[in-house]
């Protein structure tokens, strides 16, 4: 079924190194990035608010927004990524500096853009056990990662990308301005959500500055990502997460013909993972 050649695979647990070591991001004034204001062309720095639209109805005690703001994946340039954020509702104070930020990142859902959180039914389906703490009085912002849910192709666990996208999620969280966010941040992750907040907090220094990482949650991170991906071929449901595994590697890295790689079979069941949410794949 399928033919896997895993000296490929440590590309998308790390990323390429000069991903981890360099690329300093913009930032507008106080070091939040500005949107755009309307009929003038939008600021392209990473973090920039592009596009923002009140959630409704909210929980009660909260606000949300549906946003797209700007990242840079890869230093060919930035691009659009949609996401959510939310805020404690107006009658509740912002402290001095501003509220803290709690970026999430989501496990796997897949690479097709139906299969964003953003993009979840019934509205903020996806962000339910974060309602704590938007109520405690934190912001929370819940990247998609570039390319699930906006145009391109999502780079499933490639750890770089997937940790600017957390960090510009937290920008864009201060230039929308009605959060009252700070630059106090904590990173917090789930299973490819892990891996991300990992890259995300070895990325901060260099890529984000103004932000002040004040800690760094990852729950079930895929740290090594070669070696979960040999226990999962043992499991049933395996076979899903590595072909999620070889996009994610071959849109990071366009030499990778997957076809070399892939039975028939095999290229069957790509078209399956390209095309359905990780429910479906990996079933």
């Amino acid at each position: 079924m399928l033919l896997v050649v895993f000296g490929l695979i440590p590309l998308a647990g790390c990323g390429r190194r000069d991903d981890v070591d360099g690329g300093q991001g913009g930032a507008g004034n106080n070091g939040a990035p500005a949107a755009g204001q309307p009929g003038q062309p939008q600021t392209t720095v990473p973090g920039a608010l592009l596009s923002r639209e009140v959630v409704t109805p909210a929980p009660a005690g909260i606000r949300a927004w549906r946003v797209t703001y700007s990242s840079r994946p890869t230093d060919a340039g930035e691009v659009p990524v949609s996401g959510i954020i939310l805020a404690p509702g107006t009658d509740v104070p912002v402290p001095a500096g501003g509220r803290k930020v709690v970026a999430f990142g989501h496990g796997t859902t897949g690479v097709q853009d139906s299969c964003a959180p953003s993009r979840a039914r019934p509205p903020l389906a996806a962000a339910v056990w974060t309602f704590p703490l938007v109520r405690a009085g934190y912001v929370v912002t819940l990247t998609d990662y570039a390319g699930l849910g906006t145009p391109g192709e999502h780079a499933i666990y490639v750890a770089a990308p997937e940790g600017r996208a957390v960090l510009d999620a937290a920008r864009a969280a201060r230039a929308l301005t009605e959060t009252g966010a700070g630059r106090d941040v904590v990173l917090w992750g789930y299973s490819q959500g892990g891996q991300a907040m990992l890259a995300a907090g070895a990325l901060a220094a260099g890529y984000a500055p103004e932000l002040s990482i004040r800690g760094v949650v990852a729950t079930a991170p895929l740290a090594d990502l070669p070696a979960s991906l040999t226990t999962m071929q043992r499991r049933a449901d395996g076979v899903g997460y590595l072909l999620l595994a070889m996009i994610g590697l071959a849109v990071d890295d366009p030499r990778i013909d997957l076809d070399r790689y892939l039975t028939p079979n095999g290229r069957r069941l790509l078209t399956v993972a390209r095309t359905r949410c990780a429910d479906e794949v990996t079933r």
